[in-house]
């Protein structure tokens, strides 16, 4: 299978104290883990624009997308493989 250049790992933009961590599977998935401003910083989690919540540390943020990423995938991966061997269109 072919992947993206950047894609299936975690990759780290910004500055100084403006921190913004991506993880794109191909064109299905965009998270992001980024950092807030407050004191203590906080980071927020978000997979395709739906937000999961603000955490202590940036571990626990990015362990919220993976885990949500791999529960979602499980049933995805099994159709896609069910899929790709037989893929009936309906018929008139």
């Amino acid at each position: 299978m072919d992947g993206t250049r950047h894609g299936g790992r975690w990759t780290r933009a910004g500055r100084g104290s403006c921190e913004i961590w991506s993880l794109n599977l191909g064109d299905l998935i965009r998270a992001q883990v980024t950092r807030g401003l407050d004191h203590p910083p906080t980071w927020s989690a978000s997979i395709n624009a739906t937000e999961y919540g603000k955490h202590a540390s940036r571990d626990a943020a990015m362990e919220t997308v993976e885990a949500s990423i791999t529960n979602q995938m499980r049933p995805t991966l099994g159709d896609w493989v069910k899929f790709q061997v037989n893929p009936r269109r309906p018929k008139r």
